[in-house]
């Protein structure tokens, strides 16, 4: 399948929203680490930081890659960029109806997520 937009234009979005938005990447970075660091923890209040940063981070993704920079090379992200907003509007919602809850018991599929957190903010 073709894109519509080649590997260097690709590329070039990233080049372009990594420069712009510099060093806001190492606060997303900072903020995924205290999330994960949060999931262990008692306190009552994390599941609202953590549900906050997750919405917080969702709209980011919608409103600045997807329709600030993606747009460019792909008129398609602003379905994207859209479908991210709402996500991260349902993570407010939820967030302030106090219906999202964060653990780690430690099964398989929780150390599987567990991988693909790390990889996130690693890769």
């Amino acid at each position: 399948m073709k894109t519509p937009f080649t590997i260097v234009q690709f590329f070039q979005v990233f080049e372009n929203y990594n420069s712009s938005v510099f060093p806001f990447q190492l606060l997303i970075f900072l903020l995924g680490l205290i999330s994960i660091i949060l999931i262990h923890s008692k306190k009552e209040f994390k599941n609202y930081l953590i549900a906050g940063f997750l919405a917080a981070l969702w709209l980011w993704v919608g409103v600045v890659y997807h329709i600030s920079f993606f747009t460019s090379v792909n008129n398609a992200a602003y379905i994207f960029g859209s479908l991210f907003i709402i996500q991260g509007i349902f993570f407010i919602i939820e967030l302030l109806r106090g219906k999202l809850f964060f653990s780690f018991s430690g099964s398989k599929w929780e150390y599987i997520g567990y991988f693909f957190i790390l990889f996130g903010l690693i890769i």
